[in-house]
């Protein structure tokens, strides 16, 4: 192994100090390490561009990375204490749409099984699919389980790229794979997180594979698996159907049905009532949304439904000059005008990163890592207080990436155009 691959390695093993270490200032901890992580990328990057990193080794320190980050808590979220909570909460046979973690109904499980606080009086808000998972997971028992669940987060990143390398072989896209193998937020909200996004991820990745290799109906089950587990890769139909001949397009929309249908039914049919408290979630949080709180200060949010679906037209159109562009733009488009934005629910981009590298992408990427700023106070105080400059620097700064390199002249890679991809 190279010195800069073992420098590397030893830069992202170095979570596994801050836990123990960085105490109360863990948020600023994770920021450098972020930020470390990323100039570490943009180094291999520009080694792979250059032709001086082969495959290989690409995808052995990817690989050995993502296996690093397993015994590290996550301590940077609650998430997975939900998750297996969830999945406790199916294992038991009751509906976790509809009873939440301070119910009486449930006190029994409290006994046993740790909630955040701040869930307590919300019932589930994820899809079907990924309630699989925790209740997987929560077999395992409290302890053992969280170890299963980050264990099954590093496979689907794995997964995600080791999936990327023939796509990108496909198109010829094969040296900005560091872009994916070496990406902090793909290592760090999956390896220390492990944010069910991840596996969301997955599923973006594979319907992007389906894509580039004109397996429509397949696209349209990556879709709809993706969607059940986190809603947000639904938004690739749009762009995509509308590249696609009729005939083409149905077999994408039916087999997305199908699949939702057979996913959502057995939902049903095991009593569940799918979507819980996601309303009541956008309702109560506000955090990481530049754009949203400069409408919400002008008074002027109500038209933020407006401005998204001028956003998914655009996106419509922009795919039939650069189909991956007018994809990352549509996942691009709930990020950008809902209330709430953590970190990780940027993790489906990064894949699309890879075959359209933009200048904008790769700054919101790295600066989003900024609001972690609020793990210090909280973890002090106990209070969570965001502080408004994240805000600032992530809008200021993917401001300045619009400013110095238009999105319709950004193209790092070669085009793809929607008859390239079509069967013949």
């Amino acid at each position: 192994m190279s010195i800069p691959g073992a420098a590397w390695l030893a830069t992202v093993a170095s979570a596994l100090w801050i836990p123990g270490y960085a105490g109360a200032h863990s948020g600023s901890a994770v920021i450098a390490l972020h930020l470390a992580l990323t100039a570490w990328m943009f180094y291999f990057w520009r080694c792979s561009l250059e032709g001086r990193l082969s495959l290989p080794t690409l995808i052995a320190l990817g690989v050995v990375a993502r296996l690093l980050l397993i015994p590290v808590a996550p301590f940077t979220t609650h998430d997975v204490e939900r998750y297996l909570w969830d999945g406790a909460v199916v294992v038991a046979g009751v509906d976790p749409y509809v009873v939440a973690p301070d119910d009486a109904q449930v006190a029994w499980l409290r006994a046993v099984w740790a909630t955040p606080e701040e869930h307590a009086a919300y019932p589930t808000l994820y899809p079907p699919l990924a309630l699989v998972g925790f209740a997987v997971s929560a077999l395992a028992g409290p302890a053992a389980g969280i170890w299963l669940w980050k264990f099954l987060s590093a496979l689907a990143s794995v997964g995600v790229l080791l999936l990327m390398i023939p796509l990108a072989a496909q198109i010829g896209q094969q040296r900005h794979l560091p872009l994916l193998a070496m990406s902090p937020l793909m290592l760090l909200e999956a390896g220390i997180g492990a944010h069910v996004d991840v596996w969301a991820t997955l599923a973006v990745t594979a319907a992007l594979w389906a894509i580039v290799t004109a397996r429509w109906r397949w696209a349209g089950v990556a879709i709809a698996c993706g969607a059940a587990i986190k809603l947000l890769p639904v938004l690739l139909l749009g762009p995509l159907v509308s590249v696609l001949s009729w005939r083409q397009a149905r077999r994408v929309v039916v087999a997305m049905g199908l699949t939702l249908g057979a996913i959502y039914g057995s939902a049903l049919a095991l009593g569940f009532r799918p979507l819980g408290s996601l309303p009541v979630f956008f309702e109560k949080w506000r955090f990481g949304s530049p754009l949203y709180d400069v409408f919400a200060f002008l008074e002027i949010d109500a038209a933020l439904p407006l401005f998204a679906i001028g956003l998914l037209f655009l996106a419509c159109w922009w795919a039939r000059r650069d189909l991956f562009l007018g994809l990352a733009l549509a996942l691009a488009v709930p990020l950008v005008v809902s209330p709430v934005v953590f970190p990780w629910y940027l993790l489906p981009l990064v894949p699309l990163l890879v075959l359209r590298p933009t200048l904008v992408g790769l700054v919101w990427v790295t600066l989003v890592a900024v609001t972690y700023e609020v793990l210090d106070a909280y973890n002090a105080s106990g209070v969570w207080d965001p502080a408004a400059w994240p805000l600032w620097v992530m809008g200021l700064g993917v401001l300045g990436a619009l400013a110095a390199t238009p999105l319709r002249d950004h193209r790092l890679a070669r085009e793809l155009s929607p008859a390239e991809i079509d069967p013949a």
